[in-house]
């Protein structure tokens, strides 16, 4: 009789080397099982690799274990449940009649079934048949299980690529307009939540058809691909995010940013399109590349103001940059009631006055944004100074100042901030002091930054 037409190993485990021989004679007589022996728990678990990584112990299909005397058996059946590359390795206990507390003590431990002694051959390999079908199912069933496994993971890979590759332009490899979009309702509601402003600059390339139509439309790829590159090298912060709006139009997204932030980026792409060459054409020429861009800032807590506010207003600029000349940007503020207010920078950066800015300091904001941020931040540190001194008169002079020079800068939140610090230190509450000087250093670092830059050629 063979067991169930299955395969496998037995590990037989008995102090008798009698019955040792028995097992192995009767069950390898069917021709499809080998047998292994072990005399001991020991000699059991060197061969099952329990407590030795030195090497991998060969593969068991059955332990065939003989309850002898004491609680060894018992143990040894618990350590072999508990090693996990062993937990699904049927054990079969042969047990006398006598042992039925040792034979309940074994099942407890991890034994699926047991044989009576005297061991009858045809009781045996039925029995061993049956465990041997049950381990084939099991692996058959935990390799599907991985095959799935393998498959998920690489079907999510898969996915992950495409939701990656769907939000991306396919020419340049920036983000496409459906991604801004999303990102652009997403960070509205954070923004909304957090109390922030927000920028959007709008841009595209001047003049983009005439190129197309005079060098080619690999000419006009090109020039694409290069202001994505530009894009990329500017646009910096974890946060932001650049995309194509579609043909040669492009978007900056920027989260807790406010007007002079968007500005300062807005002359940092004007100034870096400057710099950009095309490879020189048949006919000799290398077109020049520069940008029209719009650019608009709001505030969350401006009614009603919404995403689509913003981005109309953006686009807006866009438009009245083109109309006044290109090469140069019009950034605007959004005001309560959605109208937006104006400030211009002229080609290649130059800057144009605001009104809510002192004369010609807005032509100098890019150098003077650096030093005023270290200012501030000095004052965040004289402030928590002044806190451990509880010089409260100090602190209220500073947020006063603070709310002066925000003003100055068109950095609503620190004017904002700065006022606050200025009647938190009235009425002596230091918690609120602490609160305020940690978002102002968190705004502070989120600033966008233009170096210093010489004037252009010309001027």
């Amino acid at each position: 009789m063979k067991p169930n037409g299955c395969s496998g190993t037995v590990l037989a485990v008995d102090d008798s080397s009698d019955a040792r021989a028995l097992y192995r004679r009767l069950l390898e007589s069917t021709g499809r099982v080998k047998v292994l022996e072990a005399d001991s728990a020991r000699a059991a678990f060197a061969i099952l690799g329990i407590g030795d990584s030195a090497g991998a112990p060969p593969p068991i299909d059955l332990i065939l274990m003989d309850l002898f005397p004491g609680t060894d058996a018992i143990q040894t059946c618990r350590l072999i449940k508990a090693t996990p590359h062993l937990t699904d390795i049927p054990i079969l206990v042969v047990s006398a009649r006598s042992e039925s507390e040792a034979l309940e003590s074994a099942f407890s431990a991890g034994a699926l079934d047991y044989i009576e002694k005297p061991v009858n051959r045809v009781e045996l390999l039925a029995r061993v048949g049956s465990l041997l079908q049950l381990k084939s199912e099991t692996d058959a069933r935990k390799a599907r299980e991985q095959e799935l496994l393998e498959v998920k993971r690489e079907l999510e890979e898969t996915n992950q690529e495409l939701r990656r590759l769907s939000s991306l332009d396919g020419l340049t490899g920036v983000a496409n307009r459906r991604q801004l979009g999303e990102t652009l309702e997403r960070e509205w509601r954070r923004g909304a939540r957090d109390s922030v402003s927000m920028a959007l600059i709008m841009m595209d390339i001047d003049r983009f058809k005439e190129f197309n139509d005079r060098h080619g439309h690999a000419c006009g790829d090109e020039i694409l691909r290069q202001v994505a590159g530009l894009l990329r090298d500017v646009v910096r912060r974890p946060a932001d995010l650049a995309a194509r709006y579609g043909g040669d139009e492009f978007a900056v997204l920027l989260p807790a940013t406010e007007i002079a932030g968007a500005r300062i980026l807005a002359e940092k792409l004007l100034a870096g399109a400057a710099e950009l060459r095309v490879p020189i054409q048949e006919d000799g020429s290398s077109p020049k590349v520069t940008l029209s861009i719009g650019a608009a800032a709001a505030h969350h807590s401006l009614r009603p103001a919404t995403a689509e506010s913003l981005l109309a207003a953006a686009d807006a600029a866009l438009y009245r940059a083109k109309r006044g000349g290109r090469n140069r940007a019009v950034i605007v503020k959004v005001q309560p009631g959605g109208e937006p207010r104006e400030d211009s920078a002229g080609p290649q950066g130059e800057s144009a006055r605001d009104e809510a800015l002192p004369p010609r300091a807005d032509e100098l904001i890019s150098d003077l944004v650096p030093g005023y941020i270290e200012n501030r931040r000095r004052d965040i540190r004289d402030i928590q100074q002044a806190l451990e001194q509880t010089d409260f008169e100090t602190i209220r002079i500073r947020g006063h100042n603070m709310k002066g020079t925000g003003k100055d800068y068109g950095l609503e939140t620190v004017t904002d901030l700065g006022a606050v610090i200025e009647r938190a230190a009235a009425a002596g509450s230091r918690d609120r002091i602490l609160s305020c000087l940690a978002r102002l250093s968190a705004f502070l670092d989120s600033l966008h930054v233009l170096p210093a830059r010489p004037d252009p050629p010309g001027r």
